[in-house]
Order: structure tokens, then sequence, then C-alpha cells
């Protein structure tokens, strides 16, 4: 469903009981001066708890896909159960716990510096080693995406 009010803007946040943190990315400024249209891109953590009433809201949104990208056993904890519609599965497994055990299991006694070092690391890290699943998630929001 377009917005179809540019003076106004709608909540940024949406209140749901199962899922934290689920906000519209609609009314960012780009370069060229454009926005992104509400109402279009949401995200979330993930939608593995969702109640009744979250996945009424969400069906009010028109929300056709979710993109998955929790590891393999964060999704087989709380399975998406956003009925209607398409889960698509783009797995980038979780490093910073298992970087700080590693350390930890060296004998290396933990900082702060270095919890900080390994998230930095991390975070490079999942563009470096996931690009495939960021190229499938920007070409479906491009509308270039091959059948999944």
């Amino acid at each position: 469903m377009p917005y179809s009010n540019p003076s106004a803007s709608p909540a940024r946040h949406l209140d749901l009981a199962g899922a934290s943190n689920f906000r519209d990315l609609g009314g960012y400024r780009a370069k060229d001066g454009r926005s992104v249209r509400w109402r279009q891109i949401f995200r979330s953590n993930h939608l593995g708890h969702l109640t009744e009433a979250d996945i009424e809201v969400l069906r009010g949104l028109g929300l056709k896909s979710a993109f998955d990208f929790r590891g393999t056993e964060e999704r087989m904890a709380a399975m998406c159960c956003l009925r209607g519609s398409q889960s698509i599965r783009l797995p980038i497994e979780p490093t910073v716990v298992a970087a700080l055990r590693a350390r930890r299991a060296n004998g290396t006694a933990l900082s702060s510096g270095d919890a900080l070092e390994v998230m930095r690391d991390s975070y490079r890290s999942y563009v470096r080693q996931n690009t495939t699943s960021f190229r499938a998630l920007f070409a479906h929001l491009l509308g270039t995406a091959h059948r999944w």
C-alpha cells in the first residue's frame, strides 16, 4: 500500500509484541535528494515469535517477503511464522560469540578492547564473506531477482 501524503510521516517503529525493533526504512533521503518510500521496506529482528495481532499488522502492511539472515541454529530455535508471505533464507552465520569463545579457550583474558576488535572484524567479514546473500537481497529489492 503506497503512502500518499509526503508531508506527513507515518510511525517509523511499529510496536509488535513478538518482534522487537520492527521499523520502516521509509523517509530516509538519498544523495540525489529523493526519499525512500514509506511502508515499502522494513527491518526487524527475527519473526519467529509473532502474535496473531502482530501478523494482522504485517498483513495490513502488505508484507510479501521476509529475508531471514539468521544462522542455521538461531533460525531453528524460532522459525519465521509469517504465514502468507515468502520467507527467503539468506543465512549469515554468527561469528562474534564463536570468536570470543575461541580467544577465551586460548587462555586470553578478554577486555572491552578485545570485544570491540572482534565486533569490527565480524562486521567487516559479514560483507566480505556473505556477498551472495546481500546480492540476493538487493536483486530482489531492485526487482531483478531470479526465481527462488
